[in-house]
């Protein structure tokens, strides 16, 4: 299955190699964005798997507002791709949760091994997430009191049945154990 990408860059040449060497990789660019507004509505419209956003766009918003939007409304993760590598940059550039990030200028090999190392990471991230879900469905659809603990003996999970048998909301019995 070919993963889809988006390309987020002010720069319509720097944004066209990159789609030349992710298509080389076997990805499938299904479009471009020069401001961080576009790239929101292209990510909604479009859903790429991961996208690759330069921090420096066109418009008000930078790269990583857009990245920041992106990941809350649509849980689509980026990769920066960036010239600027100072430590405020980098500092907000971490709140956005991003999956790699690169400066430019780069080589095909590690453009490679950030996407492919992104892409395993998010596809970890959504398998555990499912995994969890499923824990808590089947958790909460037990109809026996289940109280969970760690090897400390502290509460680490309680299904509703447990909480109405006790009067302890999850919460409180995670605080008072």
């Amino acid at each position: 299955m070919k993963r889809r990408l988006l390309i987020v860059d002010d720069e319509s040449i720097v944004a066209h190699d990159i789609a030349e060497c992710l298509t080389h990789m076997g990805c499938e660019v299904v479009g471009h964005a020069l401001s961080g507004d576009d790239a929101i509505a292209k990510a909604g419209a479009l859903r790429p798997d991961l996208s690759m956003m330069d921090i420096t766009l066109q418009g008000a918003m930078d790269g990583v507002e857009a990245a920041t939007i992106i990941r809350e409304r649509f849980d689509i993760p980026c990769i920066f791709l960036t010239a600027y590598s100072d430590s405020v940059i980098l500092t907000r550039a971490k709140k956005a949760s991003p999956a790699g990030y690169m400066v430019k200028p780069f080589e095909e090999a590690g453009l490679r091994s950030a996407v492919e190392s992104a892409l395993y990471k998010v596809d970890l991230e959504r398998a555990l997430s499912e995994q969890r879900e499923w824990l808590a469905t089947t958790l909460h659809s037990i109809g026996d009191a289940v109280i969970a603990t760690s090897a400390e003996g502290r509460i680490r999970l309680m299904n509703p049945v447990a909480e109405a048998m006790t009067g302890w909301s999850i919460h409180e019995a995670m605080e008072a154990s």
